[in-house]
């Protein structure tokens, strides 16, 4: 507002103005971002488990050291050195604005100490345009080329490159987003997005473009970890999260379009959505929570675990994930336990193949949910099990499939004489499954595969003369024309090398085998397939 004043002096008028600045309007409501709240965050169903704030305090970036309190930003705030939250806990709503690193050093935007916890919320509605770039990173603006527009509600954290530092020589880069070195991170709404973890020729370990979590403890019940990668180079990954020896409950909210990029050698880039390590690493998937749209050069688009447990319920959608082997989820852990939600629509590119969930050791039991409509290049449209032990007591695996000659459209089982892979099912349905190579619900190589009940049905194996890239049929060592199915198994394909296939209880029926007419040596038609 202007205040105008006219004094009068000997005939003399003089006239000043003066501007007054409005009080910033009260900042008040719970630290999970909302003014009324009776959601369960950590405590119980009336709210009592995380409180109201009144007196929330204006922060502009001047202090990055904070420690307990409840702060706000009044605009946006560009970083040039990491935000430390020292001890404590500390509420920081982002209040729709970017909270941005733009320093000459590669460090993390925020850092959460052993002894502190953070919670970060937004009170708005504000949108944010921007796009994912060829990098996998989310970027603020119009874009330019057909990328598609990604627009994000809330405030924005971004521009992070990793947490670098050193211990015995050892140097290491962790969490593009956040860094949480032992605290507490609690996410109830916001965005981090745009941030990188990037690969460097002396660092012993690194991951986690969007968040870092080591030896803490990260509950998100909301929000989004989006368009955030990890660069790497033989090892590391987690485009979006990496959990290293720590606690991760997912209630709501969405890691989506985040990447695992290899920048050189032959392999690495795994997780591209989550990448779990650590034998004392736990997962916990529930509620709302949706992994989506993520991609990873090596294994496991949605979720890579290496070592450690994951859980999950309620209606979780680990959707449309991508990667060369494991589409949806790459497990190579403890146990991996299905109580619900849906692991669908993801697809493998590889020669290994796994379209939902591929298994590579520890202990798979799926009690509900779904693996459904995941396709693989290679070998497991649903699930692909080379070690370890998938158990089937409930739920569905529908609607998978294998393209190319590749076999196991539903279900693959496969022992490359190092693992001992046995698939048990005891309840569930594997149904509308199809395969262009053999085992259009289920294929068996030397593995076992035992079956005490559930259903088998409806799958289907398309048997077809296999076609080169011009399109023409090949041909075998004598001359015929080559299909892509030699044994069949519209339900089960079980190949003798070391294979075991006992059924105690359970049903297979109304399952099919498409025929088909090839050439052979001679140049006689001859017809194959057909056997259920």
């Amino acid at each position: 507002a202007t205040i105008t004043a006219t004094t009068a002096d000997g005939g003399k008028t003089a006239t000043c103005a003066v501007t007054v600045s409005a009080p910033a309007p009260a900042h008040s409501h719970y630290n999970c971002g909302v003014e009324s709240c009776n959601a369960d965050h950590n405590g119980d169903a009336t709210g009592n488990g995380h409180s109201t704030v009144d007196s929330w305090t204006a922060w502009d970036g001047g202090d990055t050291n904070l420690t307990s309190g409840s702060y706000y930003l009044t605009d946006n705030v560009t970083l040039t050195e990491t935000l430390t939250i020292s001890s404590g806990e500390v509420n920081l709503c982002l209040n729709g604005h970017v909270l941005k690193y733009d320093g000459t050093g590669k460090e993390s935007v925020i850092k959460v100490a052993s002894n502190a916890t953070l919670s970060i919320c937004d009170c708005t509605n504000t949108t944010h345009t921007g796009y994912i770039n060829s990098d996998g990173l989310w970027v603020a603006g119009t874009p330019s080329g057909e990328e598609a527009t990604v627009p994000l509600t809330g405030g924005i954290i971004t521009g992070g490159k990793g947490y670098h530092f050193s211990d015995n020589n050892n140097y290491y880069r962790y969490g593009g987003g956040i860094f949480v070195d032992g605290g507490t991170l609690n996410l109830y709404g916001g965005n981090i997005a745009g941030n990188l973890c990037a690969y460097e020729s002396d660092l012993s370990k690194y991951g986690g473009g969007g968040v870092y979590v080591k030896n803490g403890t990260f509950n998100m019940y909301d929000g989004t970890i989006t368009g955030n990668c990890a660069m790497t180079k033989t090892k590391g990954g987690g485009g979006g999260l990496y959990l290293d020896n720590s606690t991760f409950n997912m209630s709501g909210g969405k890691i989506s379009q985040n990447k695992a990029h290899l920048v050189s050698g032959s392999y690495g880039g795994y997780g591209g959505g989550i990448y779990v390590f650590g034998s004392n690493s736990q997962a916990n998937l529930s509620g709302t929570a949706e992994i989506s749209g993520n991609s990873a050069y090596s294994n496991g688009g949605g979720i890579y675990l290496a070592t450690g447990s994951i859980t999950m319920s309620g209606n979780v959608a680990i959707d449309g994930n991508e990667a060369q082997n494991g589409g949806g989820v790459s497990f190579k852990g403890n146990t991996f336990t299905i109580n619900g939600g849906s692991i669908s629509n993801n697809t493998a590119t590889g020669s290994y193949g796994a379209g939902g969930v591929e298994v590579a050791g520890g202990t798979v039991t799926m009690n509900a949910g779904s693996i459904s409509d995941n396709t693989a290049a290679g070998t497991g449209g649903g699930v692909r099990v080379y070690d370890g032990t998938f158990t089937m007591a409930g739920g569905s695996i529908s609607g998978n499939k294998t393209t190319g000659s590749a076999h196991g459209g539903g279900v693959y089982i496969y022992s490359n004489s190092s693992g001992t892979p046995t698939f048990v099912m005891t309840a569930g349905k594997i149904s509308g499954n199809t395969a262009s190579g053999n085992g259009g619900g289920v294929y068996v190589l030397r593995s076992t595969f035992n079956m005490y009940g559930g259903l088998i049905t409806g799958n289907a194996l398309h048997c077809k003369l296999a076609l080169d890239d011009q399109g023409k049929p090949t041909l075998d060592k004598d001359g015929a024309q080559k299909v892509t199915s030699t044994r069949g198994g519209g339900a089960v394909s079980v190949y003798t090398d070391g294979s075991s296939f006992y059924m105690y209880g359970g049903e297979i029926s109304g399952n099919e085998t498409t025929k088909v007419t090839y050439l052979d040596k001679n140049g006689k038609s001859v017809e194959t397939g057909g056997n259920g």
